[in-house]
Order: C-alpha cells, then sequence, then structure tokens
C-alpha cells in the first residue's frame, strides 16, 4: 500500500462521470465512479473523526452526477489481493473545468486507408475522427427525438443520457468489433442483450424504443460504414 497521498504524485484528468455506485466497508462509505473511459475512481465519505472528506464536501457541493464533466486530482494506490497486485485511482478533490475529457494515449495504428490513427482517435492530420462520430451521433439521437415529436427542452435535458447510450454504444462494439470482421456478429438480437446489460443502456432503450427507428446492418455493410 503506497504511503500517505501528501507524500504521493497528485495527478490531474478531466473526466466525464458515466457510472457512480457506493460500497459499504469496513473503514466507512466508498463512491466508486467510472469515466468516459471506463476508468474506476473512487474516495470516502467520512474521515476517521466522522467529518465528511474534502472530495465528498466537493461532489456534493458541486451537485456531480451521470454526466457531469469535472477536473479531478487523483493518486494511485496498490495493494496485494488474492496474490496480484492491485492499482486503484484515489480522488483527492474535484475542480470545476471547461476542457474537454481527457483521453488516455493510446499506441498508434494504422488504419486500412493507410492514415495513422494516434491518442484518442486523432489522424495524423489533427482531425480527432472519434470526436465528430460522437457528435454526429448525439445530433442524430436528438434528431431522431425530434421527428417523435418530442419538445426541444426535453431533449435538451436528455443530452447526458444520449452520452451515456453512445459509451455503452462504443464498449459493446469495441467488445465485438473482432467478430463483426469476422462474420461473427450476425444474430444481432443476442448481441443486443449482452449489450443491454448496462444500466445506462436499459434507461436509454426504455426511454427510446418506441420513439426511434430502428437500424438493421445490411449483410454488406461492414464496420468501417458505420458513421460512430
Amino acid at each position: 500500500m503506497a504511503g500517505n497521498h501528501m507524500d504521493q504524485q497528485i495527478l490531474n484528468k478531466t473526466i466525464t462521470i458515466s457510472e457512480v455506485s457506493t460500497k459499504q466497508v469496513k473503514s466507512g462509505t466508498k463512491y466508486i465512479l467510472k469515466d468516459h473511459e471506463g476508468k474506476t475512481f473512487n474516495f470516502f465519505t467520512t474521515k476517521q473523526d466522522g467529518t465528511d472528506t474534502s472530495a465528498f464536501a466537493q461532489f456534493k457541493n458541486m451537485e456531480l452526477g451521470i454526466g457531469s464533466t469535472v477536473m479531478i486530482g487523483y493518486v494511485e494506490d496498490t495493494f496485494p489481493f488474492q496474490g496480484k497486485t492491485v492499482l486503484t485511482k484515489k480522488i483527492i478533490n474535484f475542480r470545476e473545468s471547461n476542457d474537454q475529457p481527457t483521453q488516455t494515449p493510446l499506441k498508434a495504428q494504422t488504419g486500412r486507408s493507410g492514415t495513422n490513427i494516434a491518442s484518442g482517435g486523432h489522424s495524423s492530420d489533427g482531425v480527432d475522427w472519434e470526436e465528430l462520430g460522437l457528435i454526429k451521433a448525439h445530433h442524430n439521437l436528438a434528431a431522431a427525438r425530434l421527428a417523435a415529436g418530442t419538445d426541444i427542452k426535453t431533449v435538451a435535458g436528455e443530452l447526458p443520457l444520449y452520452w451515456n447510450l453512445c459509451m455503452e454504444i462504443n464498449r459493446a462494439v469495441k467488445r465485438n468489433v473482432g467478430e463483426m470482421r469476422k462474420g461473427a456478429f450476425a444474430n444481432s438480437d443476442a448481441n443486443l442483450v449482452e449489450m443491454g446489460k448496462g444500466n445506462a443502456w436499459e434507461k436509454a432503450r426504455s426511454q427510446f424504443q418506441e420513439d426511434l427507428p430502428v437500424i438493421r446492418q445490411d449483410e454488406d455493410t461492414s464496420v468501417e460504414d458505420i458513421p460512430f
């Protein structure tokens, strides 16, 4: 276990909160947050003297929740568990941020067209195709809701839900993209059931299943043709 966080390097990251859960442990109540990349962070609600931790006080005062974009300061701790070393990321503080969520750098890879694609979906010409795809996905969802007769104020209030839905789709596609390219993704209904295990998907599906048109993938459509 690492030492007191005063002796550790505090790392900073701008995140969009995609999941919030709590867990009761011996030392108190622990909040567990997942960000836009599926990374997990945690903080405790109280100190040993029973008062709120700084992180919990800020979390409450800033009224943070699913869909909130915020900068966090955190430290990394490691500890042994069942013969393995476990890494945890403990949030020390929250701060207001106008920045876009931080994308963790990925190893550069070359797409089919030969374009060099680096971290966060950026190509060598500086275009962030992942961001453009997410923007288009949000526009499509909003347009479909408006076309179904939903008023614009309701649609505006649903934007955080669109983000959660897009993140859930992203995770599902990344899990299944290999099978899709091999042609093993034919049973779309079965895969939608698997994809539907996430809470964000369930909420979105229950709200949109009667309003949104069903989009089916033609047999001769490859994954590269999907706009997001």
